[in-house]
Order: structure tokens, then sequence, then C-alpha cells
């Protein structure tokens, strides 16, 4: 049986009928795709599917639906509470359903009442980093806050001018 090299994501063809992806082979400074493809870090959350299969756009926090995980979104080390993956519930303090389903089957991030909460407890949340896509994007979330719980919500956002003032202008602050 012959084997060739062919230049897809490091695939083996043997002779006609059995093809074997070599994993774990992708460029140096490449990641590699579920699919074995590679990809260069830049080209992640950029809103492009170079992968194929979704890959490189997971874990961005962008377009977040929360039916597949949080999306890269975690609980910062910085709050007291811990944000929670659920679905609805007519018995607690959570919406009886989320918005994007529309059911109690939907899922969604919050915060479970507790009776040891102390004013000015906070509850944070963060994202990676999203990259600039176009001057039209947009941030959109729902929230429910329980005719019992008190708070207030707050969005911050983080911008990164002094990164980009560096590789703009090189590492002289002077």
């Amino acid at each position: 049986s012959v084997c060739v090299s062919v230049c897809l994501s490091h695939a083996y063809i043997t002779h006609y009928n059995q093809c074997v992806c070599s994993l774990g082979s992708c460029p140096l400074g490449h990641l590699q795709c579920e699919n074995g493809q590679c990809f260069h870090p830049d080209k992640s959350c950029d809103f492009i599917d170079v992968c194929g299969d979704g890959t490189d756009e997971k874990d961005c926090g962008t377009s977040c639906s929360f039916e597949n995980g949080r999306c890269g979104w975690k609980s910062s080390l910085a709050d007291t509470f811990d944000w929670a993956l659920g679905v609805g519930s007519v018995q607690g303090i959570r919406p009886p359903f989320d918005h994007t389903l529309k059911n109690e089957h939907g899922h969604f991030v919050y915060l479970e009442a507790t009776p040891v909460g102390f004013k000015g407890d906070k509850a944070h949340m963060k994202s990676s980093v999203w990259k600039e896509s176009s001057a039209t994007c947009k941030l959109t979330f729902w929230y429910y806050i329980s005719h019992k719980a008190s708070g207030t919500i707050r969005l911050l956002v983080k911008v990164q001018m002094l990164f980009y003032f560096l590789l703009r202008y090189g590492h002289n602050m002077e």
C-alpha cells in the first residue's frame, strides 16, 4: 500500500480506502481545530470560521446563548459570589424560562440568593477579550431581577488603549 502526504490538515491517504488524520501536528505557533485543521491564534474570535467546525470561534464570549456552556464567560476572582449555569425554575427566584428557547429547558447564568450576602458584595462575570469587528457591532444582553432580590446591574467595558499604543508606537514611552 502507498501512503501519500496531503497538505489538508496533515492527513495521510493510504491507497484509496483509508484516511488517518495525524492530530497534534500543527506548525509552531498554531492551534489545532477539533477537526484536525490548524489555525493561527490571530484568527481566533474574529467572526470567521477558519476551522470549518467553529473551533476557532468557541469560547470567545460573543454570541452566546449559554445552551452549550459558558462560551468563555467566567466568574471573576475579584467577586464574592460565583455565577452558575442553570435552567428555569418556577420554585426559586430564577426566571421560569430563558430568553433564547423561551422554555424551562433553556440555559442562562445566574446568582443563587444566599442569606449571608452583605451590602456591597459584588458578583462579576468577565469575557475573553473581544476583537474589534465593525462599527455596527453592539452588545445586547437580557437580565432578570426577582422581586425578592435587590441590587444593581452595571456593565463595565475595559478598553485596551495602552496595548494598542504599544503596538502602534513601540515600547519607548518617553
